[in-house]
């Protein structure tokens, strides 16, 4: 409830700058929808928008610009499709090294 409240609050103010962590993630299916609804009508309105977010599709679909940080070193920044490219080939390499440490 809490985060539901305090999107409604914010979607609703006119900020030039929006700081947002994880907002697409929580709650049911149809608040996800309303959310997704909201944030790409903000991303519209000629604002700073800084999306927190593990939500690679939302990446894709709102942002204009991606930064990966992984353990607070920069990785990747720029174009949102190359970076989260590079973030998916570091997960399956990842992924992959784990499988070879098993028995």
């Amino acid at each position: 409830m809490r985060m539901r409240l305090a999107f409604s609050v914010v979607a609703h103010l006119d900020p030039e700058i929006l700081l947002i962590d994880e907002t697409l993630t929580g709650g049911d299916a149809k608040f996800q929808e309303k959310t997704a609804a909201k944030m790409f009508e903000l991303c519209g309105g000629g604002r700073t928008i800084v999306l927190v977010s593990h939500g690679l599709s939302a990446i894709r679909m709102m942002a204009t610009t991606a930064l990966w940080i992984h353990q607070g070193r920069m990785v990747a920044f720029g174009d949102p499709d190359e970076v989260v490219a590079k973030y998916m080939r570091y997960c399956r390499i990842e992924a992959n090294s784990l499988e070879w440490d098993e028995p």
